[in-house]
């Protein structure tokens, strides 16, 4: 799951059992800077956490909410800087009283209502983007910047 990419602050993750959630944010996402990182285990999302301990979580409830609050408490006390969001087919919004109180930012139940979930997940991943320097910048903005050339 995890890959040997540079070191970042925060990501999208997206900790569910299928990849329903993950597959709707992606095609949601489409156009965006947003790179949405998939884990299946709460030690898999411990793993992601470790390397970007400033993520966006987007975690899934099933019918029993307990083990998604569990883990919503551990993620508040080991990495304060992440926040998380709670996505479900109809049990978040069952259970978004608690889900809240422990800290979800944002609660949904259809994949049809992910669009603001996106943008408070682009904001909090916002807070974390590493200062561009002048070169990367301007390379960015050139008009050949998506080429796939190496530039030193």
């Amino acid at each position: 799951m995890i890959s040997s990419e540079k070191h970042e602050t925060a990501a999208l993750i997206v900790y569910e059992q299928k990849g329903r959630w993950a597959a709707a944010l992606r095609r949601e996402a489409a156009g965006t800077n947003l790179r949405i990182r998939e884990v299946r285990t709460a030690d898999d999302c411990r793993e992601e956490l470790a390397l970007r301990p400033a993520s966006f979580i987007v975690l899934e409830v099933r019918e029993n909410p307990l083990p998604a609050l569990r883990f919503a408490v551990w993620q508040r006390c080991a990495y304060p800087l992440a926040c998380w969001a709670a996505v479900g087919s109809r049990e978040p919004a069952a259970y978004e009283p608690f889900l809240r109180e422990a800290g979800a930012v944002h609660v949904v139940a259809t994949p049809r209502r992910l669009r603001q979930l996106l943008e408070i997940a682009a904001r909090h991943l916002g807070r974390f983007e590493p200062p561009q320097g002048m070169a990367e910048e301007i390379w960015e903005n050139l008009p050949w910047a998506e080429c796939d050339v190496s530039h030193t």
